[in-house]
């Protein structure tokens, strides 16, 4: 992925000539349209791994599973105690 390839997909999706299609009642790539014109500034993926932050690398998605796995019982343990359980 190249660093201007959300701009680029905001691009083809313009370029699709698809934004008014609907389906049922949605207008699927016009809200792709809207999503990427509002969050692409989020999406530079590029310059986050070149400063080594752990995207796609399941880091952050692993650090949940244990808060996720908590029962009812985890809201009076301080997070160290949570973690440690992990």
């Amino acid at each position: 992925m190249f660093r201007n390839a959300p701009l680029a997909i905001l691009d083809e999706l313009r370029a699709s000539g698809c934004e008014h299609l609907r389906v049922g009642d949605a207008r699927p790539v016009h809200d792709a349209i809207t999503y990427f014109e509002n969050q692409h500034h989020l999406m530079d993926f590029v310059t986050a791994r070149q400063l080594g932050l752990p995207i796609g690398s399941g880091n952050v998605e692993a650090t949940q599973q244990p808060l996720a796995a908590c029962d009812g019982d985890c809201a009076d343990k301080p997070r160290v105690e949570i973690a440690r359980a992990a």
